[in-house]
Formats: structure tokens, sequence, C-alpha cells
């Protein structure tokens, strides 16, 4: 069985003007959405995570915060194809992982997560369904499940939403 926790960046800043898209920090409200979730996947696991993110500055400040409330353990790789990456480009770094991994996070960009988890997730709670369906804001987590030994092989269709949170139903 493997996992994937598709987490979109948290909430960025536009104050800081000169900046490029790739370079633009959280803000306050961010960096909490952040924490919150880290501290809500702690609760729900306490396990292993392997973490493929994005290198624009908003996701690492994502992925930083996130792990000052997960506090586990954690192998951590950035990856520049999913700055702006589209779903396909995202199920498709999903595959590369070492299958050791049972637990992947992917901590990237819109549209392309809100794609890939809708494309990923064929069944699971209808209610959430809908929810992923309908929109994936910043810090949303979608927790994805496959019945599948290697990440070589999960694809489109294939995996079941176990949960969908956003960070103002958990705070």
């Amino acid at each position: 069985m493997k996992t994937v926790y598709l987490f979109r960046h948290a909430k960025s800043s536009w104050k800081e003007t000169g900046l490029t898209d790739k370079e633009r920090p959280l803000n306050k409200r961010g960096w909490a959405a952040a924490l919150a979730m880290g501290r809500h996947l702690a609760a729900r696991y306490d396990g292993h995570l392997h973490v493929l993110c994005s290198t624009a500055v908003r996701a690492r400040q994502t992925l930083d915060r996130f792990l000052e409330g997960f506090g586990g353990d954690c192998a951590i790789h950035f990856e520049s194809r999913l700055y702006m990456a589209g779903a396909h480009d995202i199920i498709g770094q999903i595959q590369k992982v070492n299958a050791a991994a049972d637990r992947l996070m992917v901590i990237g960009h819109n549209p392309g997560m809100h794609a890939a988890a809708r494309a990923l997730a064929a069944t699971g709670e209808p209610e959430d369904l809908h929810r992923l369906s309908a929109r994936f804001p910043t810090a949303a987590l979608a927790e994805i499940a496959f019945e599948a030994d290697d990440w070589g092989d999960i694809d489109v269709g294939q995996g079941i939403l176990m949960s969908y949170f956003k960070p103002r139903e958990i705070a």
C-alpha cells in the first residue's frame, strides 16, 4: 500500500514588489496554515515521510513550517520540475519515487496539484470527492492511497481518497 499526500503550498504574500513569482514568500496566514497542517498530519500519522517539494520559496517555507508542526522523520528532496507543474508531470514525479517509501508528500502549486488530486482519486467518501473536485485552496491536503507495492505502478483513476482537509477546517 502506498499513500501520497498532495499538499498545495500555503498562502503567499504579494507585498514585496520586484520579486519573481518563484521568490514570493508566505504571508502570516500561510505560516499559520502550514503549521496547522503539520500538526494535523502528526496527529493522524507518526511514521517516516518522504517529501518532494517544489523549489519555489513559498513551497519551501510551507515545508519548513509544516515540519515544525509534524515533528516526524522525513526524507526531503527538492524538485525544480514541480514548480508550476501540470498533473501529468506531478504524477510522473510520484511514479519515480523509490519503492521503499510507503508515504510520500508532494508540495506544489495549482492548477497542477488540484488536477493531479482529481485525476488520482477515483474513489472515497462522496462528500470528500465532491469537495476535492470543487476546490483545492492554498494549504489544502489530499491523502490518496493506492493498492500498489511500487510507485511506478500507480496511475490515474487508481487512488482512494482517504481524507481531504483545508486549513480552516482543522484550525
